[in-house]
């Protein structure tokens, strides 16, 4: 339907109208978490969101219901992203493991160990060769790792993320990313979002 949704924090996830921006509705997971963070939505059309600190993994109807928590005890669960069979993968930021879930909810064997920078892999995504991880760690890079062949793959971007920004002496940090269907990828860091292209190459700030 185009419309948008925001974690906010504090168990809340913001819907919003596409065209007006008005706030629609806001789903509530009744969790007490602080830190509502990334969320997905599977093939069925249920929206899932990490409970950063809580470790769990909550999950709503396509009609806003909160339903049963998904999953619990993960390790500071960040991201998510689904896979064409309906696993779920799950970026944590205290751990160089994916978690992985079955679509029933069964939790399946981590993947990883990852190479890791100041934190876990906590921002993930999965490229369309179904294999494929390029992940964050909150450092000045963008890694990969082949869930298929469990081998850590080159570093995606060819040169890395300045670690403190000259205009401002502010430390850079890469955080979400999200892979697009030309296979560039954008990330944000810590004050822009930067767009590199399938190769790796910086192409827009």
């Amino acid at each position: 339907s185009g419309q948008v949704f925001a974690s906010v924090g504090n168990s809340t996830v913001n819907v919003y109208d596409p065209s007006s921006g008005n706030l629609l509705n806001s789903l509530v997971d009744n969790t007490n978490e602080p830190y509502t963070v990334g969320t997905a939505f599977n093939s069925q059309g249920d929206l899932f969101v990490a409970d950063d600190l809580n470790g769990d993994i909550s999950e709503f109807g396509p009609d806003g219901t909160a339903l049963p928590t998904f999953a619990t005890g993960l390790s500071n669960p960040i991201s998510m992203v689904f896979d064409n069979q309906g696993n779920m993968y799950v970026g944590q930021q205290t751990t160089p493991y994916i978690a992985e879930f079955a679509p029933d909810g069964t939790r399946l064997a981590d993947i990883g160990p990852l190479q890791t920078e100041l934190y876990g892999d906590d921002w993930i995504d999965l490229s369309s060769d179904e294999c494929t991880f390029y992940y964050t760690s909150e450092g000045t890079d963008i890694f990969t790792y082949n869930k298929c062949t469990n081998t850590q793959g080159p570093t995606f971007n060819k040169v890395p993320f300045p670690s403190v920004d000259s205009s401002t002496g502010l430390s850079v940090n890469a955080f979400q990313l999200k892979i697009l269907e030309n296979g560039d990828v954008l990330v944000a860091d810590s004050n822009a979002i930067l767009e590199f292209d399938a190769n790796g190459n910086l192409i827009q700030t």
